[in-house]
């Protein structure tokens, strides 16, 4: 065994909490992502909870100055991303990838999605190959080292209602 003697300094993290008077409206399971300069927060969709499909789901998309504490209508273009909840987000500096959810229908997704956060360009994705099963609830990374995406777990739509996945 052996001893590093290393000084560390450390910062303690620090939560605030903001109430808005205006700017979306409540909900769970919305795409959060940052520029990478960490100066906004956008927000694309959300909605109810996969097991209680009735409820609406959203396709609204949301800019939040860090700065100034406000919130803006985020004006997207390109390709449409349709209402949707539990889309995961994978960044790669200020492009996004978007997979998955669940749609208003309370059924899984497997739409794949880049979303430029500089310029609000959104192209949705073909994808070839051996490409995953709808899913939702899911964990997704993407590693730009070797253009990779990576996905693990999840729920997925059955003949008999819904399975947890592990894949």
């Amino acid at each position: 065994a052996f001893v590093v003697d290393v000084d560390v300094t450390v910062h303690p993290l620090a939560w605030s909490r903001t109430t808005f008077d205006d700017g979306p409206q409540a909900r769970e399971h919305g795409a959060l992502m940052t520029s990478s300069d960490g100066a906004t927060l956008f927000l694309v969709g959300g909605g109810a909870y996969p097991n209680f499909p009735t409820q609406e789901t959203l396709d609204d998309s949301w800019q939040f100055d860090v700065a100034t504490s406000t919130w803006s209508p985020w004006v997207l273009s390109g390709d449409v991303i349709p209402p949707g909840a539990s889309r995961r987000a994978a960044q790669d500096g200020d492009v996004v990838y978007l997979f998955g959810g669940y749609g208003s229908d309370g059924k899984s997704l497997d739409d794949l999605f880049r979303v430029n956060l500089t310029t609000g360009v959104v192209k949705r994705l073909t994808q070839v190959g051996d490409a995953p099963i709808a899913r939702s609830l899911h964990a997704f990374a993407f590693d730009p080292q070797t253009s990779s995406f990576f996905v693990f777990g999840g729920f997925t739509d059955t003949a008999a209602g819904q399975d947890i996945l592990g894949d």
